[in-house]
């Protein structure tokens, strides 16, 4: 694991749980990283719950949520903007299907 990325997931999920920006912000943030292979689900997960944002089952239940949206070809990201608001001033974690960014 990238110790960049966790500094990322944590302070995604800090920003979440101090409702700086929203769930789909947050959870873009983390599962790019997630799937870019720089942070494990279990990171994420101790993560969120030691920020307060959710807990380890809400985060499951997120992943699947986000995998079923991929599987029917809507997009998984944050409300406020293309990638969500974190993604926008770090670019270099946004998740691209079928590549790298």
């Amino acid at each position: 694991m990238s110790k960049k990325a966790e500094k990322h997931v944590t302070a995604a999920m800090e920003a979440f749980a101090a409702g700086e920006i929203d769930k789909w912000d947050a959870y873009t943030t983390v599962f790019a990283l997630l799937e870019r292979g720089r942070v494990t689900l279990t990171f994420i997960k101790k993560a969120s719950e030691k920020a307060g944002a959710a807990s380890a089952g809400v985060v499951a239940m997120r992943r699947a949520q986000f995998l079923g949206m991929r599987q029917r070809g809507q997009p998984a990201r944050g409300k406020t903007s293309e990638y969500g608001r974190y993604l926008d001033t770090h670019p270099e974690y946004i998740w691209t299907p079928g590549g790298e960014s």
